[in-house]
């Protein structure tokens, strides 16, 4: 029983020495090349965003709003065509309007005149 207390307390202690040695300086050694991958890994996230994400999405911006003044341009070009078209239009529905009144009055006058001379016979 001694002997077998003796070999227990043995293999604790070798195995104490075995994980406080070897075994918890990997797991240490392991954590910190984690953390320095991770913190590599975030840097490099980083560096991505500002150089490649920031600049891509001026880009978009700048070319969405140049867009939106092009198409501003043509909406303002277009209206400008179409109410001088209707300018056109109007002008033209007035001056149609008054030769048809015209004609109508002389129309009018004409039979007028036919009648009375027919009234005066």
């Amino acid at each position: 029983a001694a002997a077998a207390r003796a070999v227990a307390w043995g293999l604790a202690m070798a195995s104490n020495a075995i994980y406080t040695t070897v075994l918890k300086p990997i797991g240490m050694g392991a954590w910190a090349l984690a953390c320095f991958i991770a913190r590599g890994l975030a840097s490099a996230a980083s560096g991505v965003y500002v150089y490649v994400f920031c600049p891509i999405g001026r880009g978009i911006g700048a070319a969405a709003s140049a867009a939106a003044a092009a198409l501003s341009a043509v909406a303002s070009a277009i209206g400008a065509v179409l109410s001088s078209v209707g300018a056109a239009l109007g002008s033209m529905g007035r001056m149609i309007g008054r030769l048809i009144a015209t004609t109508t009055r002389e129309i009018r006058n004409m039979l007028n005149s036919l009648m009375s001379m027919f009234r005066g016979h």
